[in-house]
């Protein structure tokens, strides 16, 4: 299955891996996140850093709980406080350090030049708002439109993600479209003020396949027609090889493995990366063909540890078939291991080319 994604990845970014931008528009650096509970802190985000250029897609992959949709919060500063807090790094746009604003300078910022896609378009939405009336909010307060035109805009913006019959639709309330309606009404709202960067989080959660795949298009499609740089966390590889460029993973709050996807995909240098490749299905499990079906599903066995409670090691040891004792006894340093390729294991020059363990 691996072998096919790379040659899905091949034919739609041609042969050789897409050059990262050199003009960067976002930069987290050293990014930390702490939940401070009665179980003690939890560090959900530990020492993030990773870069976005203009017009880029990049991929933030790992497993539920590994700090993907807080470090998207942490971005746009809203981590629930208490008990959440930023307590350490920076996240520049465009050289300016958005911790550093207040929270006026912030309401400028979010929805106008960052939009976030959330998980969830049942429980983004407001029940009793008209469709157009909430589109149409951060046009009034980001563009100074005015009602009219803002009706207007909300109206262009939902033909602009397909959605049939836009001058009805502006009229009625979520509860009255499908989830994949609704989603592509989130797609149109983070859309609508011409963001610079476009964080969608899981933004196909909870939909159909055919209906994934139409809201994947759309968000590449309109990300090259505007020319917003996009932020894509998921956990689904598959929808990373269709359309990121470069991938970031992350495990237990922290960055292990940052690389082009096409050399990600070929040359994982991270056991954890090499686990989730491996349990990719192959077609023919998914068909039901047992002659197609070569070897078992693999699986990453044990559990992710607790992030309040994290080992002095690399937290993935535990898991890890290469584990040993400099494994439990430090926590390997992030090094590049090959050029534009970063990864923290103290095993990495074991993993070269391997996708299955």
């Amino acid at each position: 299955m691996v072998d096919t994604v790379n040659e899905n990845i091949a034919s739609d970014t041609g042969a050789e891996p897409v050059a990262v931008p050199q003009d960067t528009i976002l930069e987290v650096d050293r990014l930390q996140t702490y939940f401070y509970t009665r179980g003690g802190i939890v560090k959900a985000v530990d020492d993030v850093s990773f870069q976005l250029g203009r017009g880029e897609t990049l991929g933030i992959v790992g497993e539920s709980g590994c700090g993907k949709s807080i470090t998207a919060l942490s971005i746009l500063r809203l981590v629930p406080s208490p008990p959440g807090r930023i307590i350490g790094g920076e996240v520049r746009l465009e050289g300016r350090n958005l911790l550093d604003c207040d929270e006026d300078e912030m309401r400028d910022i979010r929805g106008n030049e960052i939009s976030m896609i959330f998980q969830e378009p049942m429980t983004s939405l407001n029940p009793v708002i008209t469709i157009g009336r909430q589109i149409g909010e951060a046009l009034i307060l980001h563009q100074g439109m005015s009602q009219n035109e803002a009706m207007e805009k909300a109206i262009e913006m939902l033909a602009l993600v397909r959605i049939p019959e836009p001058q009805q639709r502006v009229k009625e309330y979520p509860h009255q479209l499908s989830g994949g309606m609704r989603q592509r009404v989130m797609i149109a709202m983070a859309l609508s003020c011409n963001p610079k960067v476009l964080i969608a989080d899981e933004p196909t959660t909870a939909l159909d396949v055919t209906i994934q795949a139409q809201i994947l298009e759309l968000i590449v499609e309109l990300k090259e027609k505007l020319g917003t740089a996009v932020i894509l966390i998921t956990h689904d590889l598959g929808v990373v090889a269709e359309t990121t460029q470069r991938v970031v993973v992350m495990y237990a709050g922290k960055k292990v493995e940052e690389a082009e996807v096409l050399d990600l995909f070929q040359n994982p240098m991270h056991p954890y990366t090499q686990g989730l490749l491996s349990s990719i299905p192959s077609l023919g499990i998914l068909s039901g063909d047992s002659s197609q079906v070569e070897e078992r599903l693999t699986e990453i066995p044990g559990m992710v540890p607790a992030l309040n409670d994290l080992p002095v090691g690399c937290a993935f040891a535990p898991r890890c078939p290469y584990a040993d004792d400099q494994c439990i006894a430090a926590y390997p340093p992030y090094e590049e291991r090959s050029s534009g390729h970063w990864a923290a294991c103290w095993h990495s020059d074991k993993l070269g080319g391997r996708t299955h363990g």
